[in-house]
Order: C-alpha cells, then sequence, then structure tokens
C-alpha cells in the first residue's frame, strides 16, 4: 500500500473524530504557504484532512515569500502559516512538527558539486544569492545565508533575486554560489539534479516545519488547524519524510 495514495484513510480516525467535535466557527481560514516546499509531502495530506473534517471552513491559500511569512500572522494578512522557522516568537506561536538537516543548494560546476555531504567550513567563503523579500526580513536572510555561522554577511552576488526559480538559474551562472534550505526542498527542486544539487551540511543544524498562528489565537477554527497538523504529523511523517527526519508535536 502506497503511503502517499492511502494519507487520507491513515487520517480517517481524526477526521471521524474532528466532526464529532463542536463546530461553532466557520467563514474563512487564511493559509499561508512557503515559496519552498517547507513540509514536503505532508503538506498536502494535512490540507486535505481539515478540509474533510471542516468542510464548512473555506481554505483561502497565499503563497509567501520568507520575509511574508515572517511577518503574515502579525501583519493579519494569514491565520495559519505552515512554514519553517525563525519566526517571531514575541508575535506568534507554532507546533514544532518535525526538524531535518539543512542543506546547500549548488549547481553544475561548484566545486562541492558531487560532494555527498559538506561542512561548513567547506562552503562559509562562498557568495550567496542577492534575494530581495517583498517585506523585509533581516533574521530570516541572516539564517539561510548562514550569516550567523559566518559571523558576518556574506558576500551577495548576481541580480536581485524573488523566487527560488530565480535562484536556480542565477546559481548556474554564478556557480559558485550557495544557498542553504531546509531537507525538503530536495523533493521539489526547481531544476533536475544534473543542474542542481541539495547536499546535506554535516555541522549546519536542524530546522523545524512549523504550524504557526498569532500568539494569543483563541479561533477555534485555527486551533483546530494546528491540532489537525500535529496529529497528521504524528499518524504519517514516519513513512511519508525521508530517513533522518525527526518527528516532533512540541509547542513554543
Amino acid at each position: 500500500m502506497e503511503p502517499a495514495s492511502n494519507a487520507l484513510a491513515v487520517v480517517a480516525e481524526g477526521v471521524r473524530e474532528a466532526r464529532n467535535a463542536a463546530r461553532t466557527d466557520t467563514g474563512v481560514l487564511r493559509i499561508g504557504l512557503s515559496w519552498i516546499e517547507a513540509l514536503g509531502e505532508l503538506q498536502q495530506p494535512i490540507l486535505s484532512a481539515y478540509a474533510e473534517a471542516y468542510p464548512e471552513t473555506h481554505l483561502v491559500f497565499t503563497l509567501l515569500d520568507p520575509g511574508e511569512q515572517y511577518h503574515g500572522l502579525p501583519g493579519n494578512v494569514v491565520d495559519i502559516a505552515l512554514t519553517r522557522l525563525p519566526l517571531d516568537p514575541e508575535q506568534c506561536a507554532w507546533i514544532e512538527l518535525f526538524a531535518d538537516q539543512r542543506v546547500v543548494g549548488v549547481a553544475v560546476g561548484n566545486p562541492v558539486f558531487d560532494a555527498p555531504a559538506v561542512h561548513v567550513a567547506d562552503i562559509i567563503d562562498m557568495p550567496v544569492p542577492n534575494i530581495v523579500l517583498r517585506t523585509a526580513a533581516p533574521s530570516v536572510l541572516s539564517y539561510w545565508m548562514l550569516d550567523e555561522l559566518r559571523g558576518e554577511p556574506g558576500q551577495r552576488v548576481g541580480e536581485l533575486i524573488g523566487s527560488p526559480t530565480e535562484l536556480a538559474y542565477t546559481a548556474l551562472h554564478h556557480s559558485d554560489l550557495i544557498c542553504a534550505g531546509p531537507g525538503t526542498v530536495r523533493r521539489y527542486p526547481p531544476l533536475p539534479p544534473s543542474l542542481l544539487r541539495f547536499i546535506d551540511i554535516v555541522d549546519g543544524g536542524t530546522n523545524c516545519a512549523v504550524v504557526a498562528c498569532r500568539r494569543n489565537e483563541r479561533r477555534p477554527a485555527v486551533l483546530r488547524f494546528c491540532e489537525m497538523a500535529k496529529k497528521v504529523t504524528r499518524q504519517l511523517g514516519r513513512s511519508l519524510l525521508p530517513s533522518g527526519t525527526t518527528i516532533l508535536g512540541t509547542s513554543n
């Protein structure tokens, strides 16, 4: 039995339980999705399980860049974010769903392109992309550009970049460029692996995928969504996510 094709069957019990719960809160639930595949194969099962359990709630999806993900909840742009840390801990609450190894994306021609894995020292002096966010979030850029490991901002190269596809093609023309990301990015790469690889950073630490909402959120639909995301992750995470992924379920 294929895990992905039977995802909803696995969470059927949770759906039945949810349908038996009180549903006092209908209307629209605005969900922010990351411009990278932050939750990998788990994202669609979470969305489908909630939609089946609460059909009276209309789900509206918005694709957000990392800066908008950071500010989207405090700014009331979205009600829920399926995203990656870091987020603003004073404005946002979240449940850590799972953690995986940070990876580095490199294009063909990069000195470490064929390496099975790298250490921070192997890549830390390489330039990073000149990413522009519609909403500034310096801590997000600093984290993914490895500035906190470098101790200073890395050398930015190339034209201003505003999407993963632009980033991928910029890397092809600046082969020494690197960009870190979550492990799930491997499953949905913007270019084939013969042109763009994502390599584990052995000592780069892990990163958490989260379901997040505004701190002190009390709306039942939002709280139910967070619980559904945690439940689906616990039931399906080990079968849908790559080996080495750590299933969590803890709140901040």
